[in-house]
């Protein structure tokens, strides 16, 4: 009976160690790099990609997110319960940094962007930016669409955006414009 006593003792132990270990991690992320973009008809979904554009569409941008965290996988825990560790953004993306362009001239709402200028002010068109995750979701609405004049040729989009630890991530993307 008293070699039960010790074995449910430490057992018990353990598992209040192994609470203990689990609740004291952390995953650290930081953003490093240019990471994948691509040009979609409604939502985000590889599937779903696009290399010609006919109507409205988003550019979705996704930075490169590297984890630094400790692989503790010996808690006892973790097969009866779902444990995570605090997530800590070590930076992050500044939105005020964000610039968009386009290789080629076109004309919005009857007047001319010039090549390699940002756009990004530009009405009808929304952006959203995930600041912590490093994501960058560029909606072309229809009335931009509408309000737009892109040779049907092939415009190479670029976008660009800064850190708050100084990095300077950027990305292009060649699409074809076969608009009305």
């Amino acid at each position: 009976m008293k070699l039960l006593e010790k074995i449910i003792v430490v057992y018990i132990a353990l598992l209040v160690l192994s609470f203990i270990v689990q609740s004291c991690c952390q995953e650290n992320y930081r953003i490093v790099g240019n990471g994948e973009i691509g040009a979609y008809t409604d939502y985000y979904d590889p599937g779903n990609k696009i290399d010609t554009i006919s109507g409205p569409f988003m550019i979705a941008w996704h930075l490169e997110l590297r984890s630094e965290a400790l692989a503790t996988n010996f808690g006892l825990i973790q097969s009866v319960a779902a444990t995570t560790c605090a997530e800590n953004y070590l930076n992050e993306i500044i939105e005020s940094s964000f610039t968009i362009s386009c290789d080629k001239e076109f004309k919005y709402n009857g007047l001319t962007i010039p090549a390699n200028s940002d756009f990004s002010g530009l009405n009808d068109m929304e952006i959203y930016i995930g600041t912590l995750w490093g994501s960058v979701d560029i909606r072309f609405s229809e009335k931009f669409i509408e309000l737009a004049d892109f040779d049907k040729s092939d415009y190479k989009f670029k976008v660009n955006i800064k850190s708050n630890d100084h990095l300077e991530f950027e990305n292009t993307l060649l699409v074809h414009m076969n608009l009305n």
